[in-house]
C-alpha cells in the first residue's frame, strides 16, 4: 500500500497541477488523472518491472513465469487496478459515493488477501504477481 500513496503522491500533485493549468475540472480532471497514470503504471511495469513506489519497497512485477511483463500484461494490469477508482473518485462528493469507492478499492485488497498467491484482481487479469524484488535483483 505504500508504493501505491507514493506513486500516487508522485504523478497525482503534477497531474493534479498540470489538470488546473489545463482548465479542466470534475469528470474531464478525473479522465486526465486516470491517463495520466495508467501511462505511467504501463510504462514502468513494461521497461522497469516496477514503479518508483514500488522500487522504494523492494517489490517486483513479473509474469507467472518469472519474466517481465509485457507491454499488453503491464497496460491491463494498470487499467484494471487504476480506472475503477479514477471513475469513481471525482464525484466523491457525498458519503454514499466515499462507500462505493471505499468498497471497490475493498474489493481489490480483499481478493488479494483471500488468495494464498496474494495475487488481486489486477494480477489476475493481466497474468501478473508481485514479488520480493531482491529474488530477480541478485
Amino acid at each position: 500500500m505504500l508504493a501505491r500513496f507514493i506513486d500516487g503522491a508522485l504523478i497525482g500533485i503534477p497531474a493534479g497541477i498540470l489538470a488546473n493549468a489545463m482548465g479542466l475540472y470534475g469528470g474531464a480532471r478525473g479522465v486526465f488523472a486516470g491517463v495520466v497514470a495508467v501511462v505511467y503504471e504501463t510504462i514502468a511495469i513494461a521497461r522497469y518491472g516496477r514503479t518508483v513506489g514500488k522500487n522504494v519497497n523492494h517489490i517486483a512485477v513479473v509474469d507467472l513465469e518469472g519474466r517481465q511483463p509485457t507491454w499488453q500484461s503491464a497496460f491491463v494490469r494498470a487499467a484494471v487496478l487504476l480506472l475503477p477508482a479514477y471513475a469513481v473518485s471525482p464525484r466523491v462528493d457525498t458519503v454514499i459515493e466515499w462507500v462505493v469507492l471505499l468498497f471497490v478499492l475493498a474489493n481489490f485488497y480483499v481478493i488479494a488477501k483471500r488468495r494464498d498467491d496474494r495475487r488481486g484482481v489486477h494480477d489476475l487479469a493481466a497474468g501478473t504477481r508481485a514479488i520480493d524484488a531482491a529474488a530477480i535483483d541478485a
